[in-house]
């Protein structure tokens, strides 16, 4: 028997594991002790889950081609000298600074990316509240907000910024960014999954946007339960 399997397994492996970022025989033999181990398998389930949930609030429609050729043109006209591009995580090209920049003040501003909404949902620093003292995976529902579940923390120029899923009562599910401020949260970031759009949704295009915001404010990774523990008390 390894190494890998007799020794403890914790919270950054199963976590590593839900996100596909293990090597296959580590990922085999950590699965194998899953399967056999109930309050193993509790432990991963969180993860997972988390994981499934960060897909689903960050698939964002796809940016039509227009759009795309039109940021593209502004920025051939873009002196380079004093241009910074910020490139997308997993994409084969960077879209122009002017654009980053833009994204990264709208995202700060707390506007609502996909939503039919001009501005964001009220009622949402009530929500960041009050799911403040529960650790990530937690869930409550708030009587006239809706479910809420917090998908992660992390630490930032900011200081603590939260990620958390809002499925309302009434409405569109929403993914906020919430930072502690002085006596509360500021929400830093809001996206409305929206309805009735015209374009197949596309999972990397969200999660990019995600990365581009949490880089822009000096996001680290998600927190250790330990970690994130120490910050919520």
């Amino acid at each position: 028997m390894t190494d890998f399997e007799t020794e403890g397994v914790s919270d950054d492996m199963l976590m590593a594991l839900a996100d596909g970022e293990l090597e296959q025989a580590q990922a085999e033999a950590l699965r194998a002790r899953i399967e056999s181990d109930p309050s193993l398998a509790a432990r991963y389930a969180v993860f997972t889950d988390t994981a499934a949930a960060l897909r689903a609030a960050f698939a964002q429609p796809e940016i039509p081609a227009h759009l795309v050729d039109a940021v593209e043109r502004a920025g051939e006209s873009t002196p380079s000298g004093d241009a910074v591009v910020v490139p997308f995580r997993r994409r084969t090209f960077a879209w122009p600074a002017a654009l980053a920049a833009s994204l990264a003040i709208g995202l700060g501003l707390g506007w609502v990316l996909n939503g039919s909404a001009p501005h964001p949902l009220p009622g949402l620093q009530d929500a960041a509240q009050a799911v403040s003292a529960l650790p990530t995976g937690g869930a409550r529902q708030v009587a006239g907000l809706g479910n809420l579940r917090v998908l992660g923390s992390f630490e930032t120029g900011r200081g603590l910024c939260r990620l958390i899923a809002l499925q309302p009562d009434s409405g569109n599910p929403s993914r906020i960014v919430a930072c502690r401020a002085d006596g509360g949260w500021d929400i830093a970031l809001s996206v409305s999954d929206g309805a009735g759009g015209d374009y197949a949704p596309a999972s990397s295009t969200g999660t990019e946007m995600l990365d581009l915001f949490l880089d822009s404010i000096g996001a680290g990774p998600a927190l250790a339960p330990e970690a994130e523990a120490e910050h919520l008390n």
